[in-house]
Parts: structure tokens; sequence; C-alpha cells
């Protein structure tokens, strides 16, 4: 288990191991799902926007992510955008501006994980943004 390169924090870290505290990489995601609306989300949202980030986490994250907070990867992340794309909501596919939000929220997710050190490094990938012709304003090129 990596306990990060400066020695005083490792140590503390080490200690708060050793005395109980669980080791956020091996808690299950439904609970750290929980624990991530109840300290980070309520503190940061509004009351609709907390209540959207729990219906998200109900629908979709705790649906498609099983395991612990360790086991996601860049991998496992775009695979969980191509499933959010499919999914369907009445007879049509969820939005591609809803699917963005989804997105958003388990990067804020990771980014709160990576803060409390359950991981090294946020496996979300690096977005890389297609352009389409129609884009480019005229003469600019």
């Amino acid at each position: 288990m990596p306990l990060g390169t400066d020695y005083k924090k490792a140590k503390d870290k080490l200690n708060r191991y050793r005395a109980g505290d669980p080791v956020l990489s091996r808690v299950p995601l439904s609970d750290a799902f929980g624990q991530w609306l109840k300290l980070y989300v309520a503190t940061r949202r509004n009351e609709k926007g907390q209540e959207l980030a729990e219906t998200w986490k109900d629908h979709y994250l705790c649906r498609y992510f099983t395991g612990t907070l360790g086991s996601i990867t860049g991998d496992s992340i775009r695979a969980y955008r191509l499933w959010l794309e499919k999914q369907k909501v009445g007879e049509e596919t969820l939005s591609a501006n809803t699917v963005a939000r989804i997105m958003s929220d388990l990067r804020a997710f990771l980014n709160w994980g990576q803060g409390r050190g359950a991981h090294r490094a946020q496996p979300v990938p690096q977005a890389r943004h297609a352009t389409h012709p129609g884009d480019r304003a005229e003469g600019l090129l």
C-alpha cells in the first residue's frame, strides 16, 4: 500500500491505518460513494445538486462500478462512458450533456478520493477533443 513520498505524512498515515482507519482503496465503492455524498457533495452543492448526485450514484455509478475504490482504472472509466451512452431513459438514450455531467461527478468523486489518499494517481483518462470541420472559424486556418 503506497503511503506517499513525504516521510512524516506517510508515518502518520501508517499509524492511522494501524489504529483502525479504513484503507480507502479497499473500501467498497458503494460505501465510498456514500461518504463522498455526505462529506463532499453536501458541503459544495445546493439541495437539487445533492439530490441529482445521489440519483446518478444509485442509477449509474453503483450499478456499473462494483468492488473497491482502488479497482477503478482508466479503461474501466472509458467503458463506463460507453455504457452510459447506451442507457435508456424512457425510449431515448441519455443525452450527451447528461453523460458529460455524470462523468464530471465521477471525476469529482475520484478527485475527492485522491485527496483522501485512496489512490496514488487519478485514473481519469485525459480528454482529447475531436474537432468538427464546421467548428472552425473561416479564415483562421
